[in-house]
């Protein structure tokens, strides 16, 4: 049976194998060539003002609080901003013509490195399982999800849920 599966197969490649083959040659010859020509589109320069600086602006977590979710632990993560309007529209988000969230400025809260959430209020739950690491990235936002770019609209934090369901803060990683 062996025997005649491999004789199949090669009868198979053999008759596929040999075809109404065109040289090279002929195939040069039966190949139409396309000129393509590109017009070049005058290209205008256009200066773009900086976005609005938000120097005084800060973000901090407050308070970190837990409660049992069945096997998993719901925690609930308070910010505290200052000097920065959540839902308020970035003053210059007209003249952007980017992605610009109709709720207007707020957090990305980026939790284990899996998408963003845009935080519009100040406080976000989400449920963790018991004995998990974890790192949060938080920072401020402008409307159009341009981030702040001072030291104080960011913030690390490293921490583990323990067997109990408790929030453990460990050491933040160090900066590159």
């Amino acid at each position: 049976m062996k025997h005649v599966i491999y004789l199949l197969a090669g009868a198979t490649l053999m008759f596929t194998a040999c075809g109404n083959e065109e040289s090279r040659e002929e195939a040069a010859e039966n190949l139409e060539t396309t000129e393509a020509v590109i017009k070049a589109t005058p290209v205008r320069m256009t200066e773009v003002k900086g976005s609005p600086d938000f120097f005084n602006a800060t973000i901090s977590l407050d308070k970190v609080s837990t409660q049992p979710d069945g096997e998993n632990v719901k925690v609930t993560f308070d910010f505290g901003v200052k000097n920065y309007a959540l839902k308020k529209q970035t003053e210059d988000a007209e003249t952007k013509m980017c992605n610009n969230s109709a709720q207007g400025q707020h957090i990305h809260f980026i939790l284990d490195n899996e998408p963003y959430a845009a935080l519009y209020d100040p406080t976000h739950t989400v449920s963790l399982a018991k004995n998990t690491e974890h790192y949060l990235l938080a920072f401020l936002s402008r409307s159009y999800h341009e981030s702040l770019k001072n030291k104080e609209a960011v913030l690390m934090y490293h921490f583990k849920i323990d067997e109990n369901g408790k929030v453990v803060k460990m050491d933040d990683p160090g900066t590159p």
